[in-house]
């Protein structure tokens, strides 16, 4: 029996690539953070360093990952126009996923809490930016935009042609959960991952990934800043009957991307793609 072919990248190939962004970044700004420490000084605070090197690990990893794969720019990252209208269903889905997903992180810090430590290394996202909006730029557009073109375009170009589709979306939201090394996002963020990979596999645009990632983590953001007008409205308040309809909807929204996409899919769910 002959092997069948493996595209690149496959599961350890992604792993790699990983562990290959995150380490270019550490080994970089660690002594910086170092020397900042021991100077008290504050250059990784400073635009002009922190963003170039953001930047050029950013564009080395999407161009050694583009460049093993050994397929056209195009079929890596697919830039394809798709129904923008199935974005209507998705924030509908988003918020019933974001109540689970409060669920999850509050029973997540049930067993383990989040240090305090822990959190103020979070906010330096925002403070890091030169002003409050370019941090919400960098959460609402730049990472969900990188963060695609990695998962749903590098790592999902492989994992499709060598996977079945149900394979190629958990395994790929499964690394794109751990790539955010918290632990108290682990679940959320693989959640997600889910849901954004649905969207890259039916519709063949990474567009549509990047479009969902950027609307959740705006609306991630609107939940944190307007919480306590939010939690004033009686369908947000946790009952066993909202549940049920927070259940209803994301089922509900699940199968109306999968229907209104299905012209796209061009791979079945469960079995490995021939090539």
């Amino acid at each position: 029996m002959t092997q069948q072919k493996q595209f690149y990248p496959n599961i350890w190939a992604s792993l790699f690539i990983i562990a290959l962004y995150t380490f270019i970044q550490a080994a970089i700004e660690l002594p910086i953070a170092l020397y900042d420490l021991n100077h008290k000084t504050a250059y990784l605070n400073n635009p002009l360093i922190s963003y170039p090197i953001f930047i050029g690990s950013t564009l080395f990893i999407l161009y050694y990952g583009y460049k093993n794969s050994g397929f056209s720019f195009k079929e890596v990252f697919p830039f394809k126009m798709f129904p923008i209208w199935i974005l209507l269903p998705f924030v509908l889905m988003d918020v019933s996923l974001q109540y689970f997903m409060n669920d999850v992180n509050l029973w997540v810090n049930s067993i383990l809490p989040v240090p305090d430590w822990f959190n103020q290394l979070f906010a330096r996202i925002f403070e890091r930016a030169p002003s409050q909006w370019m941090g919400v730029a960098k959460v609402v557009v730049i990472g969900p935009i990188i963060e695609e073109l990695i998962f749903r375009g590098i790592v999902m170009n492989g994992f499709l042609r060598n996977y079945s589709k149900t394979k190629a979306i958990l395994i790929s939201a499964i690394l794109f959960g751990f790539f955010h090394m918290n632990p108290w996002q682990l679940l959320p963020a693989s959640i997600l991952g889910v849901v954004l990979g649905m969207l890259r596999a039916q519709t063949g645009s990474i567009w549509a990934a990047i479009a969902g990632h950027s609307i959740h983590n705006g609306l991630v953001y609107l939940s944190i800043v307007y919480y306590k007008e939010l939690s004033s409205i009686s369908i947000l308040t946790k009952s066993a009957q909202n549940n049920i309809i927070h259940t209803f909807v994301i089922c509900l929204m699940l199968l109306t991307i999968i229907f209104a996409t299905r012209k796209n899919n061009q791979l079945s769910w469960f079995k490995r793609p021939t090539q």
